[in-house]
């Protein structure tokens, strides 16, 4: 319920798990999905649709639209309302 102190933790594992595993990590994506999904709920669609495809297309690029992270990420882009 607290999606405020939602968006702070994980703009913070983002930016750590940027640090430690750079931008292409599947662990990276997932924070962004999840920070996209917050923002949505927040209000801030555009920043949302920008994480979320930012996310969806990294894990797409790496491993291929049948793996599970991207399937995730994909469906965390699905949730937002089309541009």
């Amino acid at each position: 319920g607290d999606l405020e102190g939602a968006r702070e933790h994980l703009n913070k594992a983002l930016e750590s798990d940027i640090n430690n595993f750079g931008l292409d990590h599947s662990y990276v994506a997932i924070d962004r999905s999840n920070l996209a999904l917050v923002l949505k709920d927040l209000g801030d669609i555009e920043e949302a649709r920008e994480l979320a495809e930012t996310a969806y297309n990294a894990m797409l690029n790496r491993y291929g639209p049948d793996f599970p992270i991207t399937k995730s990420c994909k469906a965390a882009l699905d949730k937002l309302p089309k541009p």
